[in-house]
């Protein structure tokens, strides 16, 4: 009995082991902040405060930060989200195989499996409701026109390339999941190739806004509208979100297509 219990006590041992060191850093952390009264640095946060808008147009700093002086930051994050979608793709796509199957054909459908004798045993199929259909239908239009509004007014407000792609990939999922259009949407998302295209466009885009500074006896990630005769910077950052929404918008729609293809069969 005893040597049975002594597992237990083991792992009992090593999570209270674990808490205690977790606390412990956090200590270390936390301490010198609430023990010291020093300034934080702020010659970053002021230089920020003064020039972003001048310099960029932006008056969301966020936006001027990670499209104009962090801009190859945010090219690096472009390219770690393209290398995510493609290992993604790889592993749901049956390689050198049809899709028989795609969203619209079918009510998606999926099993339970329930214990007790007084439950009945067939729930092999749960069908989507109408009021499910009708919300996303009703929703869909909404969110992809917000989607773009993010987008658009992202160096305004929050928001951005990355938030609104987001919110057009989830406009677009609405989509697929409304009933009403199903058949018009199965049909219309049964190949992805255009989509694909237009994230490859959106990519290209990307670049070719990152080398556009070239034109103008620059360097690259430079802003070309800086300095022209009617200086307008902020079109610099309008253009990257646009495109980097587009691209991320696309890429995430691919995959939740994918994804909605591996869960809908005919019934």
């Amino acid at each position: 009995m005893g040597d049975s219990k002594n597992p237990a006590k083991g792992g009992d041992m090593k999570r209270y082991i674990i808490g205690v060191a977790s606390l412990v850093m956090i200590g270390v952390v936390v301490f010198p902040i609430v023990l010291f009264s020093a300034e934080w640095p702020g010659s970053a946060r002021d230089f920020l405060a003064q020039s972003a808008v001048p310099e960029t147009g932006a008056t969301n700093v966020v936006a001027s930060i990670y499209l104009g002086y962090r801009l190859y930051d945010t090219l690096g994050e472009t390219m770690v989200l393209l290398a995510a979608l493609v290992g993604s793709v790889y592993l749901m796509t049956d390689h050198g195989k049809k899709k028989e199957h795609f969203p619209g054909t079918a009510h998606d459908s999926f099993s339970l499996s329930v214990p007790g004798e007084n439950i009945r045993k067939q729930y092999k199929r749960v069908q989507r409701t109408e009021v499910l259909s009708l919300t996303v239908g009703k929703l869909s239009p909404v969110v992809l026109l917000f989607g773009w509004y993010v987008m658009f007014f992202g160096h305004q407000s929050p928001g951005g390339g990355f938030q609104g792609g987001v919110v057009v990939a989830s406009g677009i999922t609405f989509l697929l999941m409304g009933r009403r259009l199903s058949q018009e949407i199965g049909v219309l998302f049964q190949n992805t190739v255009p989509i694909q295209r237009i994230e490859v466009g959106a990519l290209v885009a990307i670049l070719l806004l990152i080398g556009s500074g070239l034109l103008r006896g620059q360097g690259f990630f430079s802003n070309p509208f800086v300095g022209a005769e009617m200086s307008m910077p902020v079109t610099y950052i309008v253009l990257f979100n646009i495109a980097i929404g587009i691209k991320v918008g696309a890429g995430l729609a691919i995959l939740m297509i994918l994804m909605l293809r591996g869960t809908v069969r005919d019934t």
